[in-house]
């Protein structure tokens, strides 16, 4: 198991190692804030984890499990929350990874799949302000939810490249370019809807973790998770008017398409008819009957190509004055 253990002392990390085992004695000194960052952990370290510190079995489950729906959950002292980070990955797509986070007063246990998302950066603003540990263990949940939800920004982003460019490309020449760019538009609007699961649910998260249980969270935080909650409606909002540009773009796509077929469509019908009318000069002649007129009109043959292209250069002219051609 790769984990990570902080103990802090009024505030202030201490620079040694904490043996796992050891965790459960110094939760019982006062003034300590214990932090356990664990990654990619199997079914017995999680309940060795759920031993040490009196976590519910069902809470460990989900933790252990994965693709779970972004939730809040509350037990006896301490809160169970699942949120997910999300990173741009390979060809543009965006990978997400789940975090589970168990808060309380005293301890704090982040459990995380994957390497997809660190928490340096928390340790690090936590360790040059020792004073945010005043809130206790929802300080580092908030630090650490702030840290997860500003990777979204990004992330939103580069849906938003990823949308011009599938607008140039979709309402642009050339079929075959078009074809690849309509099968990337819907994997674009795959992945916004994959995105917008995870959001969704975080913002009904961080709307009840203040008001769950004050001797857990503390009573000084709701500023700080209200920031939080404002920053994901700004992540919704914006994921939903990604949503309904792309929905946009392929009902423009699907009028450019009608409105090419229809101008094929009229190309095809004037030179039909173009073609029709000498058809039917021809194929009056050629009935053979033998009482026909001009049948032996010494200018007979003349007559009928005459007629022929005459009609064909009225028609087509026709045509062209109204646009069809």
């Amino acid at each position: 198991m790769a984990f990570t253990t902080c103990v802090y002392r009024e505030g202030v990390r201490e620079d040694h190692s904490l043996p796992f085992a050891q965790i459960s004695d110094v939760l019982e000194q006062p003034d300590t804030l214990v932090w356990v960052d664990v990654n990619s952990p199997d079914e017995s370290e999680v309940a060795q984890l759920g031993e040490e510190f009196g976590l519910h079995r069902l809470a460990l489950e989900d933790a252990l499990s994965g693709h779970q729906r972004p939730k809040m959950e509350r037990y006896e002292g301490y809160v169970f929350v699942i949120a997910y980070a999300a990173a741009i990955g390979e060809a543009g797509r965006v990978d997400m990874q789940e975090v589970a986070i168990f808060v309380s007063q005293r301890f704090v246990i982040s459990i995380r799949h994957g390497d997809l998302f660190t928490l340096d950066g928390v340790r690090e603003r936590i360790d040059l302000s020792p004073s945010l540990l005043e809130g206790g263990g929802a300080e580092i949940a908030y630090e650490v939810l702030d840290e997860l939800i500003d990777g979204y920004f990004p992330v939103v982003e580069a849906y938003e490249d990823r949308i011009e460019k599938a607008e140039d490309a979709l309402l642009g020449p050339g079929s075959v370019e078009m074809q690849t760019s309509l099968a990337a538009t819907f994997q674009i609007k795959r992945d916004l809807l994959t995105f917008r699961r995870a959001v969704a649910p975080l913002r009904d998260v961080l709307g009840r973790v203040v008001h769950v249980d004050k001797s857990v969270l503390g009573e000084d935080l709701d500023v700080e998770f209200r920031d939080l909650y404002d920053h994901v409606l700004r992540v919704y909002d914006e994921l939903d008017t990604q949503r309904d540009l792309l929905t946009g773009i392929l009902e423009a796509h699907l009028s450019v398409v009608s409105n090419r077929l229809n101008e094929v469509v009229l190309k095809l019908s004037s030179w039909a008819g173009i073609v029709l009318v000498p058809t039917l000069i021809a194929g009056i002649y050629g009935m053979n009957f033998r009482e026909m007129p001009e049948l032996h009109w010494q200018f007979g043959y003349l007559y009928a190509l005459g007629l022929m292209a005459l009609s064909s250069a009225v028609l087509w002219w026709r045509f062209r004055r109204a646009g069809w051609l």
